[in-house]
């Protein structure tokens, strides 16, 4: 937990320095909390906070359904024919992502008299899927993109089943904050979740980035091989495959909470393997630096600062010759940045 001076700072000192009492700014003097803390302006907090206040992105309602149908992968997403015949022998299995969605023939349609559902229609979905080619022992062989369609609404296509993909699914979402609209049309709109972190095209047709959570209604998709064949087209060999597919439709809106804090998360870190002994190779080899300053918790009657605190330092030529908890600073709050812990002080000796 972190350690700082009991009264956030000592009364006319800070970091050591006399401060003015009379600081006005702007012609005016700053105000201090009723309680008589200091201003959080001036002085930010230290320690942790007993509530969180944050934003969270909250799925109002879901739904699921399951797709599956055949695919046969010739032509990667730039157009280059796929060949694994080096692959043949070792190929095991292929692993799926779905990166990205053209969801230009689906939508999202409000319901008259029923201002707080919607209705979701899904048709010609196109996805682009990122595909790992791995062996027996999970290692990958080669990796490529493509392109399939779900939902086709020409029930003549071979990828056409009524069961399993049929032309088009419609449900409906609990949406009592309404949908998200496309900038371009003015329309409601179905946002995806993906991987694609910059527009790949421009235009009205553009695909723009979607590896962020929307609000309002949008779409996830999963992706499984049921079964995998490598076969011969025309002397190149190719995967065709059973695709399983999950499709996720979300409402989902920015909602402030609050969450009782479990102290700050310190990330692993990574030791590189140096034998100089330099000051900035000791930094690198040691702890990771952590912000350690306490947010506001936004409750009128909970704004108490954390009883652990720091020993002050004495500081010569400020308070006399011994320290003191009224005069002395902090400076282990240097110490804190720097990431020690609570169960070692750092003594600070002045001759």
């Amino acid at each position: 937990m972190s350690r700082c001076s009991k009264n956030n700072y000592p009364s006319g000192k800070f970091f050591g320095v006399d401060c003015d009492e009379d600081l006005t700014i702007n012609g005016e003097t700053p105000a201090n909390i009723p309680d008589g803390r200091t201003d959080p302006c001036l002085k930010a907090p230290c320690g942790e906070p007993k509530l969180l206040t944050l934003l969270a992105n909250a799925i109002y309602d879901e739904s699921g359904i399951n797709l599956c149908r055949v695919i046969r992968v010739t032509q990667d997403v730039d157009g280059a024919f796929i060949d694994l015949a080096p692959y043949l022998n070792a190929a095991c299995n292929i692993l799926l992502e779905v990166i990205d969605y053209n969801l230009s023939d689906s939508d999202v349609q409000l319901i008259p008299n029923r201002p707080n559902c919607v209705s979701v229609r899904l048709t010609n979905l196109e996805l682009t899927f990122a595909a790992r080619l791995v062996d027996s022992c999970g290692r990958i062989l080669t990796s490529f993109r493509f392109r399939a369609t779900y939902l086709l609404e020409d029930e003549s296509d071979e990828s056409y089943n009524p069961d399993t993909n049929p032309t088009s699914i419609c449900t409906e979402l609990y949406a009592p904050y309404g949908v998200s609209y496309n900038s371009q049309t003015n329309s409601p709109m179905i946002s995806s979740i993906g991987f694609v972190g910059i527009p790949i095209t421009t235009g009205p047709n553009a695909n723009f980035a979607n590896n962020f959570i929307p609000q309002g209604i949008s779409i996830q998709a999963m992706a499984k091989v049921l079964s995998l064949e490598l076969t011969n087209d025309t002397s190149r060999v190719v995967p065709e495959m059973a695709v399983g597919l999950t499709l996720l439709l979300r409402s989902s809106y920015i909602v402030e909470y609050k969450f009782e804090h479990a102290g700050i998360s310190v990330p692993p870190k990574a030791v590189p393997i140096i034998e100089e002994d330099l000051d900035c190779i000791r930094f690198v080899e040691g702890d990771l630096l952590a912000k350690n300053v306490k947010p506001l918790e936004l409750r009128r009657n909970n704004r108490h600062s954390d009883p652990l605190c720091p020993k002050p330092c004495y500081q010569p030529g400020i308070s006399g010759g011994s320290r003191s908890n009224d005069t002395a600073a902090t400076s282990d709050v240097f110490d804190e940045l720097a990431g020690s812990s609570e169960d070692s002080d750092i003594e600070d000796t002045f001759d």
